[in-house]
């Protein structure tokens, strides 16, 4: 009875808009250090834009859909933009240290990390920047963002497969949404959700044409509160009985015989 009126206790379901939020109409100032453009997009849009993510956190899992453009296709398979590239992991962050990436999630599968697990970053599972993976003095691309895991390491949950499916037009919607759902860990929710809210990042491609960053509520859901009170109410009034029935057992074995 008490799982099931407490199964959900950390619900979550919010979404996540792009957190550069720029024009990409000309005038992009690009440079090679920080902060590299004043646009959202370095490069075509068509092959990096990122729309949104909606987040949803419930019942010890954890559902992802990521709306983006990318150069690979549906099958979020490595294309090439002058540099080989492919698509970027989805990392989640406590709120109070944007940028210290805690665990990480593969949307495609590299280097020994399979795609949906849940990985946590410390020991041999280390996480690489954009240019620790390209390297590359003739192109722009924000260099310093970290965008996959590296080193190796096992995973913590196991998630089925990232399901893509088209979704825009490519301009004012994104190509394909991609969707992650996962298992997650007590260590995971202890970790990264803080005061309610909890945050992700993700770069549309190793190279970090695009980043997507922000935080999203963790807290449970308005309609969960009437639900969880009267589940106590209800345990209470059940440890009310409990006490009664011993009670009378108690003086039933004391009358004489």
């Amino acid at each position: 009875m008490l799982f099931l009126l407490l199964g959900c206790v950390t619900c979550s379901a919010g979404t996540i808009y792009d957190a550069f939020n720029q024009s990409q109409a000309g005038g992009c100032n690009y440079s090679f250090t920080a902060p590299f453009t004043s646009c959202d997009v370095i490069g075509d849009p068509a092959l990096f834009d990122i729309q949104k993510a909606d987040v949803q956190i419930a019942d010890g899992s954890a559902t992802v859909t990521i709306y983006f453009n990318y150069g690979g296709g549906i099958t979020l398979q490595p294309f090439n933009a002058g540099v080989p590239l492919a698509v970027g992991d989805l990392f989640f962050y406590a709120p109070s240290a944007p940028g210290s990436y805690l665990y990480g999630v593969p949307l495609s599968s590299h280097d020994g990390f399979t795609a949906d697990r849940l990985y946590k970053v410390g020991g041999d599972t280390t996480l690489l920047t954009a240019d620790d993976i390209i390297n590359n003095t003739g192109y722009y691309y924000r260099r310093t963002q970290d965008t996959w895991l590296g080193g190796s390491g096992s995973a913590e949950t196991s998630g089925d497969s990232v399901q893509v499916v088209n979704y825009g037009d490519g301009v004012s919607n994104a190509f394909y949404a991609a969707t992650l759902e996962f298992p997650v860990s007590a260590d995971f929710m202890a970790s990264v959700v803080q005061d309610g809210q909890v945050g992700i990042a993700f770069a549309s491609a190793y190279c970090a044409n695009d980043v997507l960053e922000g935080t999203v509520s963790a807290t449970p859901e308005p309609g969960m509160f009437p639900l969880l009170a009267g589940g106590a109410a209800m345990l209470a009034g059940f440890g009310t009985l409990r006490r009664k029935r011993a009670q009378r057992l108690v003086r039933v074995s004391r009358l004489p015989s």
